[in-house]
Protein backbone atom coordinates (compact mmCIF):
# COMPACT_ATOMS: atom_id res chain seq x y z
CA UNK A 1 0.00 0.00 0.00
CA UNK A 2 1.30 3.46 -0.87
CA UNK A 3 2.21 5.88 1.92
CA UNK A 4 1.09 9.40 0.97
CA UNK A 5 2.65 12.39 2.73
CA UNK A 6 0.48 15.49 2.73
CA UNK A 7 1.82 18.97 3.44
CA UNK A 8 -1.27 20.53 4.89
CA UNK A 9 -1.89 24.00 6.37
CA UNK A 10 -3.30 24.52 9.84
CA UNK A 11 -6.03 26.64 8.32
CA UNK A 12 -7.59 23.46 6.92
CA UNK A 13 -6.95 20.98 9.73
CA UNK A 14 -8.31 23.52 12.23
CA UNK A 15 -11.61 23.95 10.43
CA UNK A 16 -15.21 22.83 10.23
CA UNK A 17 -17.73 22.58 7.40
CA UNK A 18 -21.05 24.36 6.99
CA UNK A 19 -23.93 24.41 4.51
CA UNK A 20 -25.49 27.40 2.75
CA UNK A 21 -27.60 28.15 5.84
CA UNK A 22 -24.50 28.30 8.02
CA UNK A 23 -25.32 25.08 9.86
CA UNK A 24 -22.30 23.04 10.95
CA UNK A 25 -21.98 19.79 8.98
CA UNK A 26 -19.87 16.99 10.45
CA UNK A 27 -18.01 14.61 8.15
CA UNK A 28 -18.37 10.89 8.69
CA UNK A 29 -15.38 8.70 9.52
CA UNK A 30 -14.69 7.57 5.94
CA UNK A 31 -15.43 11.02 4.55
CA UNK A 32 -12.47 12.40 6.49
CA UNK A 33 -10.22 9.86 4.74
CA UNK A 34 -11.76 10.74 1.38
CA UNK A 35 -11.26 14.46 1.97
CA UNK A 36 -7.58 14.37 2.90
CA UNK A 37 -6.67 11.84 0.22
CA UNK A 38 -8.56 14.01 -2.29
CA UNK A 39 -6.40 16.98 -1.27
CA UNK A 40 -3.24 14.91 -1.70
CA UNK A 41 -4.24 13.63 -5.15
CA UNK A 42 -5.40 17.08 -6.24
CA UNK A 43 -2.09 18.73 -5.30
CA UNK A 44 -0.12 16.01 -7.10
CA UNK A 45 -2.12 16.37 -10.29
CA UNK A 46 -2.35 20.15 -10.20
CA UNK A 47 1.36 20.78 -9.71
CA UNK A 48 2.27 17.98 -12.11
CA UNK A 49 0.25 19.62 -14.87
CA UNK A 50 1.16 23.26 -14.19
CA UNK A 51 4.89 23.54 -13.68
CA UNK A 52 4.86 27.31 -13.13
CA UNK A 53 2.02 27.38 -10.60
CA UNK A 54 4.57 27.98 -7.84
CA UNK A 55 7.09 30.74 -8.53
CA UNK A 56 10.30 31.49 -6.68
CA UNK A 57 10.86 34.97 -5.36
CA UNK A 58 14.09 35.30 -3.43
CA UNK A 59 14.32 32.24 -1.22
CA UNK A 60 10.58 31.54 -1.05
CA UNK A 61 7.91 30.07 -3.30
CA UNK A 62 4.56 31.75 -3.93
CA UNK A 63 1.34 30.85 -5.71
CA UNK A 64 1.54 32.38 -9.18
CA UNK A 65 -1.64 34.43 -9.38
CA UNK A 66 -1.23 34.98 -13.13
CA UNK A 67 -1.38 31.28 -14.02
CA UNK A 68 -4.75 29.98 -15.17
CA UNK A 69 -5.64 26.46 -14.12
CA UNK A 70 -8.81 24.48 -14.53
CA UNK A 71 -10.13 21.15 -13.41
CA UNK A 72 -7.91 18.28 -12.36
CA UNK A 73 -8.64 14.68 -13.34
CA UNK A 74 -8.37 12.04 -10.61
CA UNK A 75 -8.86 8.33 -11.23
CA UNK A 76 -10.99 6.77 -8.51
CA UNK A 77 -8.89 3.61 -8.49
CA UNK A 78 -6.31 5.64 -6.55
CA UNK A 79 -8.70 5.59 -3.58
CA UNK A 80 -8.41 1.80 -3.78
CA UNK A 81 -4.62 1.93 -4.17
CA UNK A 82 -4.24 4.05 -1.04
CA UNK A 83 -6.56 1.78 0.94
CA UNK A 84 -9.49 4.07 1.71
CA UNK A 85 -12.00 1.99 -0.30
CA UNK A 86 -12.36 -1.77 -0.61
CA UNK A 87 -13.19 -3.97 -3.59
CA UNK A 88 -13.21 -1.00 -6.00
CA UNK A 89 -16.50 0.29 -4.59
CA UNK A 90 -16.54 4.02 -5.19
CA UNK A 91 -20.16 4.85 -4.35
CA UNK A 92 -19.13 6.38 -1.02
CA UNK A 93 -16.47 8.56 -2.65
CA UNK A 94 -18.92 9.80 -5.28
CA UNK A 95 -21.56 10.63 -2.67
CA UNK A 96 -18.96 12.48 -0.64
CA UNK A 97 -17.86 14.61 -3.62
CA UNK A 98 -21.50 15.55 -4.23
CA UNK A 99 -21.85 16.46 -0.55
CA UNK A 100 -18.62 18.46 -0.52
CA UNK A 101 -19.72 20.45 -3.57
CA UNK A 102 -22.56 21.90 -1.46
CA UNK A 103 -20.40 22.80 1.55
CA UNK A 104 -18.07 25.57 2.63
CA UNK A 105 -15.05 25.18 4.89
CA UNK A 106 -14.61 27.52 7.84
CA UNK A 107 -10.84 27.90 8.22
CA UNK A 108 -8.70 29.20 11.08
CA UNK A 109 -11.28 28.07 13.65
CA UNK A 110 -8.77 28.20 16.52
CA UNK A 111 -7.39 31.57 15.32
CA UNK A 112 -3.87 30.15 15.02
CA UNK A 113 -3.26 32.96 12.57
CA UNK A 114 -4.05 35.91 14.84
CA UNK A 115 -3.96 38.31 11.90
CA UNK A 116 -7.17 36.94 10.40
CA UNK A 117 -10.65 35.89 11.47
CA UNK A 118 -12.46 32.64 10.72
CA UNK A 119 -13.06 32.66 6.97
CA UNK A 120 -15.86 30.74 5.25
CA UNK A 121 -14.73 29.47 1.85
CA UNK A 122 -16.51 27.47 -0.82
CA UNK A 123 -14.48 24.35 -1.60
CA UNK A 124 -15.57 23.11 -5.05
CA UNK A 125 -16.23 25.35 -8.01
CA UNK A 126 -17.35 22.54 -10.34
CA UNK A 127 -16.94 18.80 -10.87
CA UNK A 128 -17.97 16.08 -13.28
CA UNK A 129 -17.66 12.35 -13.86
CA UNK A 130 -16.49 10.20 -16.75
CA UNK A 131 -17.08 6.68 -15.50
CA UNK A 132 -14.46 6.31 -12.74
CA UNK A 133 -12.58 9.52 -13.50
CA UNK A 134 -13.36 12.63 -11.46
CA UNK A 135 -12.77 16.05 -13.00
CA UNK A 136 -12.73 18.53 -10.14
CA UNK A 137 -12.11 22.26 -9.97
CA UNK A 138 -11.51 23.71 -6.51
CA UNK A 139 -12.25 27.39 -6.00
CA UNK A 140 -9.30 29.78 -6.23
CA UNK A 141 -9.88 30.80 -2.61
CA UNK A 142 -9.56 27.20 -1.46
CA UNK A 143 -6.49 26.51 -3.61
CA UNK A 144 -4.83 29.54 -2.07
CA UNK A 145 -5.48 28.09 1.38
CA UNK A 146 -4.26 24.68 0.27
CA UNK A 147 -0.93 25.53 -1.37
CA UNK A 148 -0.60 29.31 -1.43
CA UNK A 149 -0.17 30.40 2.19
CA UNK A 150 3.22 31.15 3.69
CA UNK A 151 3.01 29.81 7.25
CA UNK A 152 1.44 27.23 9.53
CA UNK A 153 2.08 24.10 7.48
CA UNK A 154 2.61 20.61 8.84
CA UNK A 155 3.54 17.28 7.27
CA UNK A 156 1.14 14.38 7.82
CA UNK A 157 1.63 10.74 6.92
CA UNK A 158 -1.91 9.97 5.82
CA UNK A 159 -1.49 6.27 6.63
CA UNK A 160 -1.58 7.22 10.33
CA UNK A 161 -4.86 9.03 9.72
CA UNK A 162 -6.30 6.07 7.80
CA UNK A 163 -5.41 3.63 10.61
CA UNK A 164 -7.47 5.51 13.16
CA UNK A 165 -11.08 4.48 13.65
CA UNK A 166 -13.76 6.96 14.54
CA UNK A 167 -14.41 10.47 13.29
CA UNK A 168 -13.33 12.17 16.52
CA UNK A 169 -10.04 10.24 16.66
CA UNK A 170 -9.07 11.32 13.14
CA UNK A 171 -9.92 14.98 13.69
CA UNK A 172 -8.21 15.23 17.08
CA UNK A 173 -5.09 13.53 15.71
CA UNK A 174 -4.75 16.14 12.97
CA UNK A 175 -5.10 18.99 15.45
CA UNK A 176 -2.66 17.52 17.98
CA UNK A 177 -0.18 16.65 15.23
CA UNK A 178 -0.32 20.30 14.23
CA UNK A 179 0.82 21.32 17.72
CA UNK A 180 3.34 18.51 18.24
CA UNK A 181 6.33 20.80 17.67
CA UNK A 182 4.98 23.28 20.22
CA UNK A 183 4.33 20.26 22.46
CA UNK A 184 1.19 21.54 24.15
CA UNK A 185 -2.28 22.82 23.41
CA UNK A 186 -5.19 23.81 25.65
CA UNK A 187 -8.82 23.73 24.51
CA UNK A 188 -12.00 24.95 26.09
CA UNK A 189 -14.78 22.40 25.83
CA UNK A 190 -16.58 24.53 23.23
CA UNK A 191 -13.43 24.74 21.06
CA UNK A 192 -12.88 21.00 21.21
CA UNK A 193 -16.49 20.21 20.38
CA UNK A 194 -16.53 22.68 17.49
CA UNK A 195 -13.71 20.76 15.81
CA UNK A 196 -14.40 17.12 16.69
CA UNK A 197 -18.03 16.99 17.85
CA UNK A 198 -19.76 16.47 21.20
CA UNK A 199 -17.69 15.11 24.07
CA UNK A 200 -20.09 13.76 26.68
CA UNK A 201 -17.69 12.02 29.05
CA UNK A 202 -13.97 12.04 29.83
CA UNK A 203 -13.70 8.37 28.95
CA UNK A 204 -14.55 9.26 25.32
CA UNK A 205 -11.39 11.37 25.13
CA UNK A 206 -9.48 8.69 27.04
CA UNK A 207 -10.24 6.13 24.33
CA UNK A 208 -9.37 8.57 21.54
CA UNK A 209 -6.02 9.44 23.13
CA UNK A 210 -5.25 5.77 23.73
CA UNK A 211 -5.85 4.99 20.07
CA UNK A 212 -3.78 7.95 18.86
CA UNK A 213 -0.91 6.77 21.06
CA UNK A 214 -1.20 3.21 19.75
CA UNK A 215 -1.28 3.76 15.99
CA UNK A 216 0.12 7.22 15.11
CA UNK A 217 3.43 9.09 15.23
CA UNK A 218 2.56 11.25 18.26
CA UNK A 219 2.41 10.52 21.98
CA UNK A 220 -0.28 12.35 23.90
CA UNK A 221 -1.07 12.98 27.57
CA UNK A 222 -3.92 15.14 28.78
CA UNK A 223 -5.90 16.27 31.79
CA UNK A 224 -9.14 18.13 32.36
CA UNK A 225 -9.41 21.12 34.65
CA UNK A 226 -12.56 22.83 35.86
CA UNK A 227 -16.14 21.62 36.26
CA UNK A 228 -18.54 24.05 34.65
CA UNK A 229 -15.92 25.61 32.36
CA UNK A 230 -13.78 22.64 31.43
CA UNK A 231 -10.33 23.07 29.97
CA UNK A 232 -8.60 20.20 28.14
CA UNK A 233 -4.83 20.42 28.53
CA UNK A 234 -2.82 18.31 26.07
CA UNK A 235 0.90 17.49 26.08
CA UNK A 236 2.06 16.23 22.67
CA UNK A 237 5.37 14.76 21.53
CA UNK A 238 6.62 13.17 18.34
CA UNK A 239 7.47 9.54 19.00
CA UNK A 240 11.19 8.85 19.30
CA UNK A 241 11.31 6.56 16.25
CA UNK A 242 9.59 9.13 14.03
CA UNK A 243 12.04 10.77 11.64
CA UNK A 244 10.54 14.23 11.99
CA UNK A 245 11.27 14.21 15.71
CA UNK A 246 15.03 13.95 15.19
CA UNK A 247 15.40 15.97 12.04
CA UNK A 248 15.08 19.67 11.49
CA UNK A 249 11.49 20.83 11.21
CA UNK A 250 10.43 21.45 7.63
CA UNK A 251 9.63 25.00 6.64
CA UNK A 252 7.15 26.18 4.08
CA UNK A 253 10.14 26.97 1.84
CA UNK A 254 11.55 23.43 2.03
CA UNK A 255 8.09 21.91 1.52
CA UNK A 256 7.45 24.07 -1.54
CA UNK A 257 10.87 23.25 -2.95
CA UNK A 258 10.18 19.52 -2.66
CA UNK A 259 6.74 19.88 -4.22
CA UNK A 260 8.09 22.00 -7.05
CA UNK A 261 10.94 19.59 -7.75
CA UNK A 262 8.57 16.63 -7.79
CA UNK A 263 6.22 18.43 -10.16
CA UNK A 264 9.07 19.26 -12.54
CA UNK A 265 10.22 15.65 -12.62
CA UNK A 266 6.68 14.40 -13.37
CA UNK A 267 6.27 16.95 -16.14
CA UNK A 268 9.61 15.99 -17.67
CA UNK A 269 8.68 12.29 -17.62
CA UNK A 270 5.46 13.14 -19.48
CA UNK A 271 7.44 15.11 -22.09
CA UNK A 272 9.93 12.25 -22.51
CA UNK A 273 7.05 9.88 -23.21
CA UNK A 274 5.63 12.28 -25.79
Amino acid sequence: MKKPILNIPSMITQSYFSNDEGEIITLKEKEIDYFYLLLYLYIERLLGGASNLLVKEGKRYYLNQSVQYGSVEIELNQFQEYGVVDNFRYEGVKKFIEKLSELSINVNALRKDKERDVDRIKVINSHGWDSTVLAIDFTQEFVKELIGIEKFFMEVGLNYLFKLSGRKSKLLYLILKDYSKIKNKNFTKSQLELLIGRVYQKRVVDKIVEQINDVTDVKVRYKVEGVKKKKYIFKINQKANDGSAKGKAKTKKSIDAEVMEGAKKKLQRKKDKG
